[in-house]
């Protein structure tokens, strides 16, 4: 196979931020509802937009007033809880050292996709962003992956989406691109087993994308 731009996801594939997105909501819903919340209902809003989690979880409030509330804890010190994934800065290094173009689709905001980048040294490395605010539909809908494509000149058979969602494979179907689920997914077992989802490839490490592109 030859492919020259891979594209990846963000929370939960390149960084591991899931402490940190758990602690602020968990935050937001003391602060809003004074409830306490558990991992497993969070985890089934991993992957969706910020305002679209909102939406789903806050029916009843504004999504400034929510924002404002998960900003509050999501940029104190206490919820920088993020941190690489095994072998991601190395293998990113290599591949953009080996000419491969690399992009990152993420539903988080642009701002803080360019500061978590960015802290972990990374953001030289990637020649486009496409997050949540960039776009009018989110992952699963093709549109970031079109939108990475097309500011990039490229085509659909040029890319891989790299990713540990439902949201990024569906967003990789409907655009009609190659997809690899990293190994670490809490949706691994679920993902695989589903014909409408279910990845082109698997990597255990990054290191495992020289075997696919």
């Amino acid at each position: 196979m030859k492919k020259k731009v891979i594209l990846f996801d963000y929370d939960g594939t390149l960084m591991d931020t899931r402490e940190g997105i758990v602690q602020s909501w968990r935050y937001v819903f003391k602060k809003l509802k004074n409830e306490d919340v558990t991992n497993e209902y969070l985890r089934q809003y991993f992957g969706k937009s910020l305002k679209g989690a909102i939406a789903e979880m806050f029916p009843d409030k504004s999504v400034d007033e929510v924002v404002a509330v998960y900003k509050e804890f999501a940029l104190s010190s206490k919820a920088k809880r993020r941190e690489l994934f095994y072998d991601a800065k190395e293998t990113v290094q290599r591949l953009h050292k080996d000419g491969y173009v690399l992009g990152l689709v993420t539903s988080r905001m642009h701002e803080s996709s360019v500061e978590g980048l960015t802290d972990e040294g990374l953001i030289d490395y990637f020649s486009v962003i496409v997050a949540s605010d960039d776009v009018e539909e989110i992952k699963p809908s093709a549109e970031p992956i079109e939108r990475a494509m097309d500011i990039l000149g490229v085509s659909k058979e040029d890319v891989v989406m790299v990713g540990d969602t439902e949201f990024d494979l569906g967003s990789a179907k409907n655009a009609d691109v190659t997809s690899a689920l990293v190994g670490w997914s809490d949706e691994r077992e679920m993902l695989v087993n589903d014909e409408s989802l279910a990845p082109d490839y698997i990597i255990e490490k990054f290191e495992d994308l020289y075997n696919i592109i």
